[in-house]
C-alpha cells in the first residue's frame, strides 16, 4: 500500500489509482446438485462500491480449511468443499495499488451426492420359485453427503437385474444355482453416488418341478389296498440338494413322501389314478407335476354267498358268488376243506363245484373258497358246516342148507343199493335177501336158488315203491307119481 495515500481516493498524479474499497453485498450459496462426495461447491457473488477504484483481482478464502481461490469476476464458484461441512468465505479485492479490506460472507453447509455405500448381499432361497431367486442387499456404511439419502439402488452382474428403495433391498428374478454380485449406489436430493460391489452370492430356490412316471404295483397287493410307484426322472435341484419327493393321488388324496421312487398305497382296486408330485429341498417344495394315469390292480376280493350241500354219497356241492376281480381277470379258484382236502386249479369262470369227499374224517366240515388272478390269491370265503353222506353197504350172510355140509353154503352176491331219481329226498331201497327154495321131497330134489335181480321201479317212481315178485317152484298134481321130471321152477324176474 502506498504511503501518504488515502484508500480509495485518487492522487493528484494522472493514472495513479488507489487500491479498491472492500466489496459489498457478498453472499454465498451451496451448489449441492451433482457435486461429488467431498467435492462440494458454493457460489459467491459481490460488488465494488460505485466510488471504489477498480479491482483487477479478487481473492476468496474458505473458512475452515483456509483454501484460497482467485477470480477477476464479481461472482465465483468455490469448489472442493467437504460434504456436510459449514463454511464462510472472505473476499479481498486488489489492483496494482494494493488490496482492499476483506469482506466475509454468510455461512453455508456444503452438500453433495452421497458417499458410495458399503453393502453386503445374502441369498434369500426359502420359498423362492425355481429360477426366480432373490438376494437381500443391506447397506452397512456410506455418508449421506449432507442431504438425507432417499433410496439405494442395486444392480446384479450378470443379468442387470435391479431393485431400488430403502435398505435392505431385495433383487428378484435370479436364476437358480447362479453366482451374482451387486453394484450398489445411494441417492439423495443432490444425485446418485458412485457404485460399489457387494460380496458374491449363489442364488438358490426351491427345486424345478420334477419329471416323473407312475407304475402300478399290483403283485400281492391286498384287495382295495393297491399301490403305485412314482419315479422321478428329471428336474433341477434349485441349488440345494433335493431331500424328498411327495406324491398325492387323484382321486382320494392318498399321499406318500421319501426318496425316489415313492410308493403310494391304499388305492382302490380297478380304479384309475393320477399323481401330483413335488420335489423338496432346504428352501421348500417345487410346483407340482402330474403323472400319467394308471389303474390300480390287486388280488381278488373275497367270494360272497358261499354255501355247501350234500348232493349224493361222498359228494358235496359248494356254491358261491364270484368276487370282484381286483382289476385283473380271475384265473382260477382253490377250494380247501377243513379236513385238509384241497381242490386246486379250478376254472376262474365257475361259481360252483361238486367236491368228491371220501368221508374218511368223522363229523362235519367246512370249505373255504379263494379266487386267484395274475396278482395273487384273494381272501377266503368259508361255507357253513356239512356232514358228508356215507355210502351204504348191506351185509348179506351166507345161507347154510339143512344138510350142510353135504351141500355147500350159498353166498349171495352183493348188490349195491338203488338210489331213486329224487335222492336224497327219498332214501335208497335195499332189496331183501332171497334164500334158496327147498322142495318138499328134498333132498331127492336139489334146492332152488333164485337169481336175484334188481327191483322194478314203475315209471312214476319214487312216488310208487318198487315191486319185488316172489315166484316159488310149481309142482304138478301127480308129482311124484308121474314121470315127466321134477318140479317146475319158473324163472324169477320182473
Amino acid at each position: 500500500m502506498a504511503i501518504n495515500k488515502k484508500r480509495g481516493i485518487k492522487s493528484s498524479a494522472q493514472d495513479n489509482f488507489l487500491e479498491p474499497n472492500a466489496v459489498t453485498g457478498l453472499s454465498a450459496a451451496d451448489v449441492g446438485i451433482g457435486r461429488p462426495f467431498n467435492d462440494g461447491a458454493a457460489t459467491l457473488s459481490w460488488s465494488l462500491p460505485a466510488a471504489s477504484p477498480p479491482a483487477t483481482l479478487y481473492t476468496i478464502t474458505s473458512n475452515p480449511s483456509t483454501t484460497t481461490q482467485t477470480t477477476a469476476s464479481t461472482s465465483f464458484t468455490f469448489t472442493g468443499l467437504a460434504s456436510s461441512t459449514s463454511y464462510t468465505f472472505t473476499v479481498v479485492a486488489s489492483n496494482n495499488a494494493g488490496s482492499s479490506l476483506p469482506a466475509t460472507s454468510n455461512s453455508i453447509t456444503a452438500t453433495t451426492i452421497p458417499q458410495a455405500p458399503t453393502a453386503t448381499a445374502a441369498d434369500v432361497g426359502t420359498d423362492r420359485p425355481f429360477n426366480n431367486g432373490a438376494a437381500t442387499i443391506t447397506i452397512t456404511g456410506g455418508a449421506a453427503g449432507g442431504k438425507s439419502i432417499t433410496s439405494y439402488t442395486a444392480q446384479s452382474v450378470p443379468s442387470g437385474l435391479a431393485a431400488s428403495g430403502n435398505s435392505p433391498l431385495t433383487v428378484t428374478g435370479l436364476a437358480s444355482a447362479t453366482s451374482y454380485t451387486f453394484y450398489v449406489s445411494a441417492t439423495n436430493a443432490n444425485g446418485t453416488s458412485a457404485a460399489t460391489a457387494t460380496n458374491s452370492i449363489t442364488a438358490t430356490t426351491v427345486p424345478q418341478a420334477p419329471t416323473v412316471t407312475a407304475a402300478n404295483v399290483g403283485t400281492d397287493r391286498p384287495f382295495n389296498n393297491g399301490a403305485a410307484t412314482i419315479t422321478a426322472t428329471g428336474g433341477a435341484t434349485g441349488g440345494k440338494a433335493i431331500t424328498s419327493y411327495t406324491a398325492t393321488s387323484s382321486p382320494s388324496s392318498f399321499t406318500a413322501s421319501g426318496g425316489s421312487p415313492v410308493t403310494v398305497t391304499g388305492l382302490a382296486s380297478a380304479t384309475a389314478y393320477t399323481f401330483s408330485v413335488t420335489a423338496t429341498n432346504a428352501n421348500g417344495a417345487s410346483s407340482a407335476t402330474t403323472t400319467g394315469s394308471i389303474t390300480a390292480t390287486t388280488v381278488p376280493g373275497s367270494a360272497t354267498g358261499a354255501t355247501v350241500s350234500a348232493t349224493s354219497a361222498n359228494t358235496n356241492t359248494i356254491s358261491w358268488t364270484a368276487p370282484a376281480n381286483g382289476g385283473s381277470a380271475l384265473s382260477s379258484y382253490t377250494i380247501t376243506g377243513s379236513d385238509g382236502t384241497s381242490y386246486t386249479g379250478l376254472s376262474g369262470s365257475i361259481t360252483s363245484y361238486a367236491a368228491s369227499d371220501p368221508g374218511t374224517t368223522p363229523g362235519s366240515q367246512t370249505y373255504t373258497i379263494v379266487a386267484i388272478n395274475a396278482n395273487g390269491t384273494g381272501l377266503g370265503a368259508t361255507t357253513g358246516s356239512i356232514a358228508t353222506i356215507p355210502p351204504f353197504f348191506p351185509f348179506f350172510p351166507p345161507f347154510f342148507p339143512p344138510f350142510f355140509p353135504f351141500f355147500p353154503p350159498f353166498f349171495p352176491p352183493f348188490f349195491p343199493p338203488f338210489f331213486p331219481p329224487f335222492f336224497p329226498f327219498f332214501p335208497p331201497f335195499f332189496p331183501p335177501f332171497f334164500p334158496p327154495f327147498f322142495p318138499p321131497f328134498f333132498p331127492g330134489f336139489g334146492p332152488y336158488f333164485p337169481f336175484f335181480k334188481a327191483p322194478f321201479f314203475p315209471g312214476f317212481g319214487p312216488f310208487f315203491p318198487p315191486f319185488f315178485p316172489g315166484f316159488g317152484p310149481f309142482f304138478p298134481p301127480f308129482f311124484p307119481g308121474f314121470g315127466g321130471g321134477g318140479p317146475f321152477f319158473p324163472g324169477f324176474g320182473y
